[in-house]
Order: structure tokens, then C-alpha cells, then sequence
């Protein structure tokens, strides 16, 4: 079993769309979890989808969409802290982007989705771009493979923190950022059996 999230994150980024897929008691005593992958976009409209047929197809035709979503800080930072934690801003002190109360600064990453599912026998992953101003080696707790834009994400001439290192991409065709990411985050899937938890955060031009 796999559940598939797909958050646009500018006004539409749903915390409680974390909360919405019931596991049964049942299949956790059993070994049943289910494998879990978000896949999160920054500053991306609505009715941009019109240009992802694959996407509409694969993920938001056989899904579920939620056609009233609301979100309380219609920001990056605080919606990928409200993501993670399940905590509005007032729980989080993340209200913007730019520190203080904002941004990667400002955020505490001790108890968060990736450290209650690693407590319970998830793998975790996460690929791609994390808060703003977060700067590597450094890898947040709960994380068993990390691998996320160092400093300012793009799509070329960039850097990864990669469990602990620093790896700088070029300008060649091989380091477009989107392709790098997916092959890191397919070779996760692949690679193991579950469950997993996996957030893919692509970059795609936005702050």
C-alpha cells in the first residue's frame, strides 16, 4: 500500500491532509504500514496543472482532491513547519520566511512526522528544498537519509547537504536539480522495503 500526497504550497498547503488517511490499528500490529510519499512543490498555483498530464493522470485522478483546503500562514516556511509538526504558527513561533519567527531559525525540528515514524519502524527520507536559510551539514532528527538544498535552492549551481557532507552540482545537463532529486528519491523507494516515509520537495523557481 502506498499513499501519495501532492501539497502546491502557496495558500493551499494542508496540515491536516496528514490526518486524513486512517492507518487501522490492525494493519500497524500486523506489519502493515503503509508506505507513505509526499510530494511538495513551493509557489505553485492551483491551475497550473493543466501542464502536468502525467501528474493528473498517475496521481490526481485515482486520488483525492479537497476542494476546500485552508491554510492559516499562507507562506513557505510556516506551511512546511505546520506540515511537519501538524502545529499552527502560534506552536511553531514560524509566522514567516525571514528570521526571527520565521525560517529555518526559528524552527524546532526535535518532535516532528519524521521522528514518530522512525519511532515506529519507518524509514525516512527527505529530498529537496527544506525551510529557507538552511544551511548543512547539519541533519534533523528523525531523518534517515537527508539530502537537501545547502543555502538557496535552483536549478543549476547548487549544493546538497547529503547525510552529513556537502555536494556541489554544476552547470551540465546531468546536474539539472529536478533530475538529480527524483533519481535520489526513486533510488530510496527502490532500495527499501518499508516502510517508508519519503517527502520529495523539487525545486521549481519559487522562494
Amino acid at each position: 500500500m502506498v499513499v501519495v500526497f501532492y501539497l502546491l504550497i502557496w495558500g493551499l498547503a494542508q496540515p491536516e491532509a496528514l490526518n486524513s488517511v486512517a492507518i487501522p490499528a490492525a494493519d500497524i500490529q500486523n506489519g502493515k504500514q503503509p508506505n507513505i510519499v509526499l510530494i511538495l512543490t513551493d509557489d505553485q498555483r492551483w491551475d497550473t496543472l493543466w501542464a502536468m498530464p502525467t501528474l493528473q493522470a498517475e496521481l490526481a485522478k485515482p486520488g483525492i482532491t479537497f476542494t476546500n483546503g485552508f491554510v492559516v500562514n499562507s507562506l513557505c516556511c510556516p506551511s512546511r513547519a505546520s506540515i511537519l509538526t501538524g502545529q499552527y504558527s502560534h506552536s511553531t513561533d514560524v509566522y514567516r520566511n525571514e528570521f526571527p519567527h520565521g525560517a529555518f531559525e526559528a524552527f524546532n525540528d526535535k518532535s516532528t512526522v519524521a521522528t514518530w515514524l522512525q519511532e515506529v519502524g519507518y524509514k525516512t527520507s527527505f529530498i529537496g528544498k527544506y525551510l529557507n536559510h538552511y544551511e548543512g551539514p547539519y541533519v534533523p532528527p528523525g531523518w534517515d537519509n537527508w539530502e537537501a538544498f545547502n543555502g538557496l535552492p535552483a536549478y543549476y549551481g547548487y549544493g546538497l547537504a547529503i547525510n552529513g557532507e556537502i555536494q556541489n552540482f554544476g552547470r551540465e545537463e546531468s546536474d539539472y536539480s529536478t533530475d538529480v532529486l527524483a533519481n535520489e528519491a526513486v533510488s530510496f523507494i527502490t532500495n527499501n522495503e518499508g516502510p517508508i516515509f519519503l517527502v520529495y520537495a523539487p525545486y521549481v523557481g519559487g522562494g
